[in-house]
């Protein structure tokens, strides 16, 4: 009997912590079916080090925006209006 609660007790444990596993390759920008509540539910240990070494897709996408903006110079850049004096305090 004490098998079985030790049982019960480790999947409903790895299934918190696959459904927040799941949370971090959506955060990462990975959709639902990225199946990492699968992986890191059935692999236990092993898949949570996999969705955590997840590449991160939204930094890439700002950092490709960021290149693209650097790389076709100032067209696509916010104008800065320089003012001659500051404002009071």
């Amino acid at each position: 009997m004490a098998v079985f609660i030790i049982a019960v007790v480790y999947l409903v444990i790895n299934g918190i912590i696959a459904y927040h596993m799941k949370n971090v390759a959506y955060s990462k920008g990975y959709d639902d079916d990225a199946s990492a509540w699968a992986m890191s539910f059935w692999l236990g240990i092993p898949g949570w080090l996999y969705v955590l070494a997840l590449p991160d897709l939204v930094a890439r996408k700002n950092q490709e925006i960021i290149i693209e903006l650097l790389t076709n110079g100032n067209n696509n850049t916010i104008e800065v209006i320089e003012q001659d004096e500051l404002p009071e305090l």
